[in-house]
């Protein structure tokens, strides 16, 4: 399968699909606009990202890495992966991750998430690759306030502004829009 991907790669750069709906918006959290929610995910890795249902609402996985939930449900566990760039395409670190996670909970933020900020007691950085988050109280799923991009562009889904997906927008001309790998 790789080999075939390589080879199809090499001799056809550019791939053209076809959907019934398309993107108008690039929303990775839109739960009633699948459309959006595709090129969403093309242009945007969230810090926690909805994959399917589960028997107590909802299964996220980590964009950046892993995430565990200690037993007693008040701690959050971020290890943070190398494949995580910031906007400048650094590599991101747990002190990232800790600066973004006090701004969810920092009125005076842009990015504040109040009800994450009700329930984030403190931010702890372990390591450069491991952050723990501890929590007031137990919540059945804190994932879920997490749903937020981890970068600062404003801009996102403009032509040319690279998020943290595999791919931006390069350009939209009417119904067709064309994405360049990032």
């Amino acid at each position: 399968g790789a080999e075939l991907a390589a080879e199809i790669s090499r001799r056809y750069p550019l791939v053209m699909v076809g959907v019934s709906q398309p993107a108008l918006a690039h929303d990775p959290r839109s739960l009633n606009n699948p459309a959006a929610r595709r090129t969403g995910r093309l242009m945007e890795r969230r810090l926690m990202e909805f994959v399917g249902r589960g028997p107590e609402g909802g299964k996220y996985t980590c964009s950046l890495g892993t995430v565990k939930r200690s037993d007693d449900g008040l701690r959050l566990t971020f290890t943070i992966g190398g494949q995580a760039l910031t906007a400048s395409r650094a590599p991101l670190s747990g002190y990232d991750v800790a600066r973004h996670l006090l701004d969810l909970a920092d009125p005076a933020s842009p990015f504040y998430q109040p009800p994450w900020a009700r329930l984030a007691e403190t931010i702890q950085v372990r390591s450069v690759s491991r952050v723990e988050a501890n929590l007031r109280m137990p919540h059945i799923l804190p994932e879920a306030f997490l749903q937020t991009s981890y970068l600062r562009d404003a801009n996102l889904g403009q032509p040319g502004v690279k998020g943290s997906g595999p791919y931006f927008l390069l350009s939209r001309q009417g119904n067709i829009t064309r994405f360049s790998k990032n």
